[in-house]
């Protein structure tokens, strides 16, 4: 049996090893001091999202992956910061949900998730488990079974102002099967144990993400030996990395 005060290990989907931390699921928001002045100031953050969404829905894109969604182009995002990859043109349209998650330590991406009505998102696990997961009510239309959120096997309900936090390596689903879009801020917070690794972190994520869309787009690719694959991964790393990096120290 693990005791408390030994240090997970670092995990990553892409890395196609085994998930060995226990006991991941929910975690009590109370445990973090932020969220109290995310949760006070949640209205500041809904009405610049409700204009973006309206004024801006050029920028809004279907999630790439159409395995994880029950039907296409119904799962939908857009962005402010994508694991420490700013993306100003949008942070611009929303000052003051900018200078709110600006007080919230190691944040490593936020961004608007948009499930429409009668979609459902499959289980999976997300990229790695050193964040943090957190969702932010921001539009609910509904409560279980017609809409919810399950992590591993516990069910719970987004709630408009609320924040429900989990690790993203757990198994989890997520589904609305109302007649309304449901949407919530998504943020990813770096867990403390991993402070000293976040551009390694940063940068393995986006290079599998990177790799999910190539495989996607030549489906081929999977007949390839391993050997280029994890090459191909690799090269993503390292550029990736390079990118963040000179990107970090010009202001960009």
């Amino acid at each position: 049996m693990k005791t408390a005060n030994v240090k997970p290990e670092l995990w990553f989907s892409s890395s196609g090893r085994k998930l060995t931390e226990e006991n991941l699921g929910f975690y009590d928001s109370k445990d973090f001091p932020w969220v109290k002045n995310l949760e006070d100031n949640w209205t500041v953050i809904a009405k610049e999202i409700n204009h973006f969404i309206q004024e801006h829905n050029d920028r809004i894109e279907p999630y790439f992956n159409k395995s994880m969604v029950s039907a296409p182009q119904k799962w939908k995002a857009f962005g402010f910061k994508f694991w420490d990859w700013e993306l100003k043109k949008n942070r611009i349209t929303c000052p003051e949900t900018m200078d709110i998650l600006a007080k919230i330590p190691n944040l490593l991406s936020a961004s608007v998730s948009i499930l429409e009505p009668t979609t459902e998102i499959h289980e999976h696990r997300g990229d790695t488990n050193a964040i943090y997961r957190c969702h932010l009510g921001l539009k609910i239309p509904a409560k279980p079974p017609v809409c919810g959120f399950k992590v591993n096997e516990e069910t719970r309900e987004w709630q408009e102002g609320r924040v429900l936090i989990f690790n993203d390596a757990a198994l989890h689903s997520a589904w609305n099967l109302s007649k309304e879009q449901r949407y919530v801020l998504l943020l990813d917070v770096l867990r403390p144990e991993f402070e000293s690794k976040r551009h390694r972190i940063c940068r393995k994520v986006l290079a599998g993400i990177r790799m999910q869309f190539v495989n996607q787009k030549y489906p081929r690719l999977k007949r390839f030996p391993r050997f280029i694959r994890k090459g191909i991964y690799y090269f993503y790393i390292v550029f990736i990395g390079g990118i963040l990096r000179f990107r970090k120290l010009i202001g960009v």
